[in-house]
């Protein structure tokens, strides 16, 4: 993916003049599904409110503290019926920052992926959001120790 990472940001300027600075992205290979998530240059502030907001930030954070630690702060933002992005910053603990700086960060990212999964209590969420979460995805920026959580819903209306 590193690879082919400047290709698709070009090929994503060019069709949509949309400049995308970070490509992240992940697979869930049982389901035959990714998904990839663009950012841009500029700082995002996420104000918006959708149904059950507060229960996912609590479920994400106590995740969070049982795989690594509480993130600083939490944003998320459901930005239509199927697709909910919850943003983590400083989650990271020394021996992860370690790992990173010894060159295991691919070991690393593949550990952290099937914990908070496995970790993130979806019946919580689901209980509170207009919807099911069918699916879920995450990606990590280990240099700026951000996160990214993606859900795919599957929405009730």
């Amino acid at each position: 993916m590193n690879t082919i990472s400047a290709e698709i940001r070009a090929y994503i300027k060019l069709i949509t003049n949309i400049e995308i600075e970070n490509l992240y992205y992940d697979w869930s290979l049982e389901n035959q599904s990714g998904v990839f998530l663009g950012v841009g240059p500029s700082p995002y502030v996420i104000k918006d409110s959708y149904q059950g907001k507060n229960e996912v930030h609590e479920a994400v954070i106590r995740m969070s503290g049982k795989v690594e630690k509480e993130p600083s702060s939490i944003q998320s933002t459901r930005i239509n019926s199927r697709t909910l992005i919850a943003v983590r910053d400083e989650i990271l603990v020394e021996i992860e920052k370690q790992l990173i700086r010894d060159g295991l960060e691919d070991a690393l990212r593949n550990a952290k992926g099937k914990l908070e999964k496995s970790m993130l209590n979806m019946d919580h969420i689901n209980s509170h959001i207009d919807g099911e979460v069918v699916e879920l995805f995450i990606d990590w920026d280990f240099d700026i120790d951000r996160s990214f959580l993606i859900m795919i819903l599957n929405p009730k209306s």
